[in-house]
């Protein structure tokens, strides 16, 4: 996998792990089957009883509302940005600062 695809494969990780829950049942369904467990649109098609043509339209469908849903929240960006900026404020904390910094970091 090129590195393109592997930062795609993980931001759509982490748009579903925020917005999965919006998607229908079967767009969850194949969305984590194709994602999270990495299988095949052909076993995919198999496991579930339906075409590939089905697979491919559920998983387009839940990648644009994903995105969607991020355009019009933007909680993954937002979530990003306070890791980002509590990393920069760890460099130059105290030991007690760095401790709640990293336990802040973890519910993130």
């Amino acid at each position: 996998m090129n590195e393109k695809k592997l930062e795609q494969f993980i931001y759509f990780n982490e748009l579903f792990a925020v917005y999965g829950k919006l998607l229908t049942p079967r767009q969850q369904e194949v969305f984590s089957m194709y994602y999270l467990y990495n299988l095949s649109q052909q076993e995919i098609s198999e496991a579930l009883k339906i075409s590939k043509a089905g697979v491919s339209d559920n998983l387009k469908k839940a990648v644009k509302h994903l995105q969607n849903f991020e355009k019009t929240l933007g909680n993954v960006a937002k979530n990003n940005k306070r890791r980002e900026l509590l990393e920069k404020l760890a460099k130059t904390a105290s030991k007690e600062q760095k401790d709640i910094i990293n336990t802040l970091l973890k519910e993130l």
